[in-house]
Parts: C-alpha cells; sequence; structure tokens
C-alpha cells in the first residue's frame, strides 16, 4: 500500500501522533487559570459543531457516568440558536476550532445579550476576535489540525476546566486526574500496535479490510453513545462511506425489528455491537439478542466487548481504533482521508 500517495494531508502522522497531542492539550488545560471569576454554575451549555462538538459529547458522556460527577449537566447546542432561558446558573462554552464556525458564532452572539458566563475554546479565528472584544476568557488551542483530527484538544481542556472550577471535590478530582495519566500510557500502546501493515497484528487494519465495500451501522450503550458518533462520523468523513448506528435499548423498540426481515435490507450492511463494562445488565442481555437476531439472519458482524481500564480510558481506546480503522479504510478505497470536498464547497455557498 504506497500510504504517501494517497494520504495527501498526512493523517498518518497526526494519528501516530495523537498520545502526544492528548499529552499538550492536558498542558493546556492545566494552565487554566480564570476559572476563580466564574460565576457558579450547575449547567454547561456547550456551542459547537462537528470535530469540535464531539468534545462536548465526550464529555457529557463521561460525567452522565460517573456518580460522582452526573451531577453535572451538559447540553450541547448544534444550531444557531441559543436557549434565553439556560443563561441563569449555566456556564457557556462556544467551542470552535478553527473559530470561523457560523453556527457557534451566531449562538455566542445570542448568549453574550443574556450572560458573560462564557469561555471561549479556538485556535483563533472570529472567535478569538468576540472573545477579546468582550472581555471573555480564552482556551487557545494550536492551529494546523482538521477540526476532527483535534479531537484531543476539544475535550481534554474542557475536563481540566472542570477539574479547575470547584465543582468537583478534591478526591474525584485526583481520580480524573490518574484517569488521564492511564488514558495518555494506553494511547502511547496503541499507536504503536497500529502502525502495522499486516492485519494479523493491526487490528484497526483488520477492520478496515472487513468493512471494505460495506456499510457499517454500529450499535452502542449510552455509555459509548458518543464513541459511536465519533465513528460514524470518522467513518464518513475520512472513508468516504456512508455509516449509521444507533444506542440501545432505545433501538430495541423499534429498528431491531427490520433486520428480521433480510430480504427487504441492503446486503452490504456489517454490524458493530460496541459492549462496555459500564452497560446496565439487561442491556448486555440485549445485545446478546440483537446478535442472535443478526446472525441467524447471517449478517456479518464484529463485536467488541470493552471491560478493562477505566471509562475515560475504553472512550479513548476505542475513538483511537476508529479513527485508525477510518483511515485504513479510505486508503484501502484509494481515498485521500483528509479530503472533505463536498462539506468545503457547502461552507463556500453558505458564506456568498
Amino acid at each position: 500500500m504506497n500510504i504517501k500517495s494517497i494520504d495527501k494531508g498526512d493523517m498518518f502522522t497526526t494519528l501516530r501522533e495523537f498520545p502526544s497531542q492528548v499529552t499538550s492539550a492536558c498542558e493546556i488545560g492545566k494552565s487554566i487559570g480564570f476559572t476563580a471569576n466564574l460565576n457558579k454554575f450547575d449547567r454547561i451549555l456547550i456551542f459547537g459543531m462537528g470535530g469540535s462538538a464531539i468534545g462536548g459529547d465526550l464529555l457529557r458522556t463521561y460525567l452522565s457516568e460517573g456518580v460522582d460527577t452526573n451531577h453535572i449537566e451538559i447540553i450541547i447546542n448544534r444550531d444557531y440558536s441559543f436557549p434565553p432561558h439556560l443563561a441563569k446558573n449555566s456556564l457557556v462554552i462556544a467551542s470552535s476550532y478553527s473559530g470561523n464556525t457560523e453556527e457557534t458564532l451566531s449562538s455566542l452572539r445570542l448568549a453574550l445579550e443574556h450572560t458573560n458566563n462564557i469561555v471561549c475554546i479556538s485556535s483563533g479565528g472570529e472567535l478569538e476576535r468576540i472573545a477579546k472584544e468582550n472581555d471573555l476568557p480564552i482556551i487557545k488551542i494550536p492551529d494546523g489540525f482538521q477540526p476532527r483530527c483535534a479531537i484531543g484538544y476539544s475535550f481534554f481542556p474542557l475536563l481540566y476546566l472542570i477539574l479547575k472550577s470547584g465543582v468537583l471535590s478534591d478526591s474525584v478530582v485526583a481520580r480524573i486526574e490518574g484517569e488521564i495519566v492511564s488514558v495518555i500510557k494506553k494511547l502511547e500502546q496503541l499507536s504503536g500496535e497500529y502502525l502495522g501493515e499486516s492485519s494479523n497484528q493491526n487490528f484497526s487494519l483488520d477492520i478496515a479490510k472487513r468493512l471494505s465495500g460495506k456499510v457499517p451501522v454500529i450499535y452502542t450503550s449510552r455509555s459509548m453513545e458518543t464513541v459511536g458518533l465519533r465513528w460514524r462520523g470518522q467513518f464518513q468523513e475520512n472513508s468516504k462511506c456512508a455509516a449509521f448506528g444507533s444506542v440501545l435499548p432505545e433501538m430495541n423498540h423499534n429498528e431491531i425489528n427490520s433486520w428480521q426481515y433480510s430480504t427487504n435490507s441492503n446486503k452490504n450492511f456489517i454490524f458493530i455491537l460496541l459492549e462496555d463494562a459500564n452497560d446496565h445488565p439487561q442491556v448486555t442481555k440485549r445485545f446478546a439478542y440483537l446478535d442472535g437476531v443478526l446472525r441467524k439472519e447471517n449478517r456479518e458482524l464484529i463485536n467488541l466487548k470493552n471491560e478493562s481500564g477505566t471509562h475515560l480510558e475504553r472512550m479513548f481506546s476505542n475513538i483511537y481504533l476508529g479513527d485508525w480503522a477510518s483511515y485504513y479504510l479510505a486508503l484501502l478505497c484509494g481515498y485521500n482521508p483528509s479530503a472533505i470536498d463536498i462539506i468545503l464547497g457547502l461552507k463556500a455557498e453558505l458564506s456568498k
């Protein structure tokens, strides 16, 4: 496989160095020094789209799974709007990697009419200008990445913002800081494993080969919901293939019924069942039943069960696996994984 002739944006290097990105993102988070000036909050409203919004999704999923962190309500706003009733007792975070995401800028301008309890995170652009103009604190992250390739920068500074805000106990903060160290060590280990060109040693490449010519349908529990969202987005942007998915138990109340009738469904679907150690026992039973339904209809399956490590470690291990699998699938199809021509064309049209 001639990687350089296809991977014109050198996404390979970005993926290989992702553990270093996470380390850098954590250093940025540790340097945050403005939290004492934030008004007390019990809710976080995050403006963001695409690769910038996914950091907020991960924060919401991660904190909601901890009995000592699930008291923080997090809402992700993917739109041009701002709900004024959420201004009270809310911390508003405007996240745009480029700083020029029009939906995020629109929401931010509306929010400024109701609150100044706002933090911005960006590499620059119009968002940084608005932040400086309104004396808003800004978390500055490095530029030079595609937003979807900067997930370390869109998540870990946000997590440190929470850790330094005083809304969590000292013991919980210490525990999470220890989990972050474990995440970096795990990613460093996986970085070496995902570089090999033999699918016998490289699990991410093995998944890519199994997905070639197929349409992935990714099912997760709530614990891995954001990971499933990330996988779909990466296959759609990097691999240029349609990808779908849903969450258990909800899909058991509707979508599962359609897979019994194999003659009425596309045979090119391949199903990825992404289970987690945090899953409710009834959800585990539901996964088993879904597995049986799909096998009975001779559907192609990839079963991924995550049992070891902390929830944060399992989330980022799976994100890294999906990023590499989508990358290798792009190469197998002969597509430059960095190219997003239709998305850029849409942005150009909207700017007219």
